[in-house]
This record gives structure tokens, C-alpha cells and sequence, in this order.
């Protein structure tokens, strides 16, 4: 499955347009276009977005949901499915303008994309963003077997002994001192 989010603005980091008009998706197997004009103050701008995709698409499966502050939602199934795919745009052609990847889908499903073994996709896009530790989980049982005894906190149990001897010690000093 396929999902973009397409915020229809002159920048990144401003809102998008509130007031769209004669928006056009239109998604063959291979291609996908989207164009929109947006009413800005006296202003009148046209967006489009048109590229090749990486693979082909079921373009029967397309659904568009309008999102507030000009923001369009589309999904698309893939035709081979399961697939993973290099990137979203055709290889050896230049990256849509203003395209980037949505981060937080990526994040979510980056464990399946790497694990991917389906294909010889080394190095998808987005593959160097998420680090992951693997040093970090050496089995998945080590938490079934601890280790036996104190093990870490052993320093504390001598501190423990050290400290109540100390008591007595003083205890005993006390008692001589009032005899």
C-alpha cells in the first residue's frame, strides 16, 4: 500500500492552502498527477505533482480523503503485493520538487521493510534514517535466565554488612561510655 500525504503550500514549513479548488488526481499504473489551484489573498497559484512510479499500482484501488489546511490523503495498493520498492519515482529519473519522506510512517513500518527478503533492494529509501542496535537484544530469552546470585548489586550487600557493623560498633561504645 501506497500513502501520501500532499500539502498543497509554497513552503514546507507553512500551512497549506485553505482554499483549493479544481483538484485533479488521476493514477494509471504507472504514473501519477495531481494538480490543484489554491486562492491565496489576490493571488491564484496552481500545484501539480507528476511523476513515474517505481512499479506499477491497481489504479482501481485509489482512495482520496480531503484533510484541513489543504492537505489531500491518497492511497493505492500496489499490483505485486508483497513489494517493497527502491523509492516512489522511477529509477534514473530526477525526484519530484518538494517530495520527502514521511518520517513517522517510516519509522512504524521500517522493521518489515528491512526484513523484506523478497527482493534484492539493498538500500530503499529512507534505509539510513532509523538506527537500530542490534547489539543491544543479544536473545530473546536473556531475560528468562538471569543471572544467579546478587550478581550487579553485590557491592551492595557488603556496603549493607559494613554499615550494620559500623552500628554495632558505635552501640557498643555508647554502652561502655554510660557504664
Amino acid at each position: 500500500m501506497l500513502e501520501f500525504e500532499i500539502k498543497f503550500a509554497y513552503r514546507f514549513d507553512v500551512a497549506g492552502c485553505a482554499d483549493l479548488f479544481n483538484e485533479t488526481v488521476k493514477i494509471s499504473k504507472d504514473v501519477f498527477y495531481l494538480g490543484a489551484s489554491c486562492k491565496e489573498l489576490d493571488q491564484t497559484m496552481f500545484f501539480q505533482l507528476h511523476f513515474k512510479l517505481w512499479d506499477e499500482v491497481d489504479p482501481d484501488t485509489v482512495t482520496i480523503e480531503k484533510r484541513p489546511v489543504g492537505k489531500l490523503y491518497v492511497t493505492v495498493k500496489k499490483l505485486t503485493q508483497p513489494a517493497r520498492w527502491k523509492q516512489l519515482w522511477l529509477e534514473d529519473t530526477p525526484k519530484p520538487m518538494g517530495m520527502r519522506i514521511w518520517f513517522e510512517k517510516h519509522q512504524r513500518h521500517f522493521s518489515s521493510l528491512e526484513n523484506f527478503e523478497d527482493d534484492d533492494i539493498e538500500e530503499f529509501e529512507g534505509y539510513d534514517l532509523v538506527e537500530i542496535d542490534y547489539a543491544e537484544d543479544k536473545s530473546d530469552e536473556d531475560w528468562l535466565f538471569p543471572p544467579k546470585g546478587p550478581g550487579e548489586f553485590k557491592h551492595l550487600a557488603d556496603k549493607k554488612k559494613r554499615k550494620d557493623k559500623k552500628k554495632k560498633n558505635k552501640k557498643k561504645k555508647k554502652s561502655k561510655a554510660k557504664k
